[in-house]
């Protein structure tokens, strides 16, 4: 009994701080920079990138996911860049700071411009726990990813993504 209270505790602090997620900070800005791995959805071990099937009838077009996902280490984060369709998306509830973010295109000039959080550095290393901090220490903060798998032409693509979920397994 007295485990099933501790592993219930470990779960609830994993989920609490996703979903209470702090307001979120359009000028508290965070860049995340990996190298997207196809391989890692079959392997379960890695960094990848697909676009959902289904698409809600405020976004442009199905959504953009980025999944971190270690199952040895039982580590499991989403993200979503949504592509809204703010005609519509204001017909439902007020547009939000949030959803005006959309994804834009740079020179590779500007990744010597900012604060980089290399997860390709990173991630391979990390605990659970290190995860959690790191992935909760972005919730409520103007979060952009860069794949470095798609650098081309010296142009840098930065996808506003919204954290949609941490250590589901």
């Amino acid at each position: 009994m007295k485990n099933l209270f501790i592993i219930i505790a470990i779960v609830f602090t994993g989920f609490v701080p996703v979903y209470g997620q702090p307001k979120f900070n359009i000028d508290d800005v965070k860049y995340v920079i990996f190298t997207s791995d196809k391989e890692a959805e079959g392997t379960r071990e890695g960094i990848y990138k697909y676009t959902s099937k289904e698409k809600s009838d405020t976004h442009k077009s199905p959504p953009i996911r980025f999944r971190f996902v270690s199952q040895t280490r039982g580590i499991l984060g989403i993200a979503i860049c949504y592509k809204h369709d703010f005609d519509k998306l204001a017909k439902i509830r007020k547009v939000a700071e949030k959803d005006k973010r959309v994804i834009k295109e740079d020179t590779d000039a500007f990744l010597n411009s900012v604060d980089l959080m290399d997860m390709d550095i990173l991630f391979p290393k990390m605990t659970k726990e290190e995860f959690i901090k790191i992935w909760n220490g972005l919730s409520g903060k103007n979060v952009y990813f860069i794949d470095r798998s798609e650098i081309k032409n010296k142009k840098v693509k930065l996808y506003p993504v919204n954290l949609a979920g941490i250590n589901l397994y």
